[in-house]
Order: structure tokens, then sequence, then C-alpha cells
């Protein structure tokens, strides 16, 4: 999911609108494969690859994925190895995440939102899945030999659904 949405999902939840209107929000923003057949089996997808992705931070991945694919000039240009990359995405999801609640919640309201009310599970939820992410990716410089590269691929999709089950608990509140 894209970072800006996780901060405008915040911001929503924060608005305490009634569970009539988030479901409504929830149908709108829902992704379908395909019409549900009468099993209801494209739903349960849906939702599953829903889960999936619920923190997965898009924009940085994008970045990182840029990145990486011209890491040989960053090399050679300004000495910069891909493990610095990963770090650097590790370090902006957070502050971008961030930046994008405190921009949208000026713009909703005109005030900033007390410490207490900012994305302190989001920001967490979302560098953790960068980090488990970004290591599955070929060529990432952190991970060698094959055999590691396919555990940190199921470590992504393990994580990701951990994190969004967790999640349900913070977002209920």
């Amino acid at each position: 999911m894209s970072l800006v949405s996780l901060a405008n999902h915040h911001i929503a939840s924060r608005r305490r609108v009634t569970a009539a209107d988030e479901a409504t929000a929830i149908a709108k923003s829902t992704v379908r494969i395909a019409p549900d057949d009468a099993s209801g089996f494209n739903s349960k997808v849906s939702t599953a690859l829903e889960m999936l992705a619920r923190y997965i931070p898009t924009e940085i991945i994008a970045l990182y994925l840029a990145a990486l694919s011209i890491a040989p000039a960053f090399k050679e240009t300004l000495h910069v190895e891909p493990p610095v990359l990963y770090w650097f995405g590790v370090v902006l999801t957070p502050i971008l995440l961030t930046a994008a609640y405190l921009t949208n919640s000026w713009k909703a309201n005109h005030e900033l939102p007390k410490l207490k009310d900012w994305p302190w599970w989001k920001a967490f939820a979302a560098t953790a899945a960068f980090a488990t992410w970004a290591l599955a990716v070929p060529g990432n410089g952190l991970i060698a030999t094959a055999s590691a590269a396919s555990v940190t691929g199921f470590m992504a999709i393990l994580v990701s659904l951990i994190l969004s089950w967790i999640g349900n608990f913070f977002d209920a509140g």
C-alpha cells in the first residue's frame, strides 16, 4: 500500500467514522481481481492479497528497485554500495509516512495532530515490511546465496501477513 494511503487511512480512522462509512470507503478502494463467484472465492483472494500488501510502502520499494538497477553507477560515482541503499530505504520509510500524515492532517483541519495521535504503528509496520521485502529483491547486496534469497522471500510474505493481523488490533481502536 502506498505510504500516502496509510497516512490517509490513519487520518480517517481518527475522525471516528461510522462502521457504514468505513465499509463504503473500503469497498470503493478495494481492487477486485474478478467478479465474485457464488462461493466468494475471488473476494477471499482479494482479501488475502490486501492483507499481504497492507503495509508494503510502494513508493519506497519502487525507489529502492530503481536505485538497485543503477547500483553500479552509484558505486562508481558516489562509492555507495547496495547495503547503503537498503538502509537508506529503512530510514526513509517512517520519515515519508510521517511527512505524508502531517501534510494531509494539516490539509484536512489546519492543525497538527498531537504526538500521541501520530501513526506510530503504521510507521513501524511499513518499515518492517520494507526491511523484509527489500531483502527478498535479487541483487540487493545483503543476501548472497540462492537458498538465503528463498528464505527471505518466504519471510517477507510471513512478516507481511503477521503485520496485517497485528494491525487489525491497532486499527480497531
